[in-house]
């Protein structure tokens, strides 16, 4: 019995490490960059897919405030790609409306050509005065 006592007394001083549990995973917007790389913006949608992928690592790797340090920052440059890809793309219409706009603003319909000529005759230029 005295061995028995012994090892059972050898087995409860022996400190086992809890085991590991992993903090949950929080999201690390990879999709959203993906959609906002191909969608809107390719490179704000560039730089938030390896903002994605660097807290996908830091994450597998322990480094939970880095993770989601990281992960902040590939949605914050999500928000901007959307934004920019809006921004673009309404740009983009104002400038192809103005530009048909354009050609019936300044239609004349030979009124105007009439004008130009007759500012035109009546410009004198200046005599050349040898020296």
């Amino acid at each position: 019995m005295g061995a028995t006592f012994k090892v059972s007394a050898m087995l409860s001083d022996t400190s086992v490490p809890p085991p590991f549990v992993p903090a949950p995973k929080k999201r690390d917007y990879l999709i959203p960059a993906i959609l906002t790389t191909l969608l809107c913006c390719l490179p704000f949608g560039v730089v938030a897919i390896v903002c994605s992928v660097r807290a996908n690592s830091a994450y597998d790797f322990g480094k939970f405030e880095e993770a989601e340090a990281h992960a902040r920052a590939a949605l914050r440059w999500v928000i901007a790609g959307v934004v920019g890809g809006f921004l673009g793309i309404a740009a983009y219409l104002f400038l192809v409306v103005s530009m048909a706009w354009v050609p019936t603003i300044l239609e004349c319909d030979g009124a105007c050509e009439e004008e130009i000529q007759i500012e035109c005759e009546s410009w004198e230029l200046p005599s050349e005065t040898v020296m």
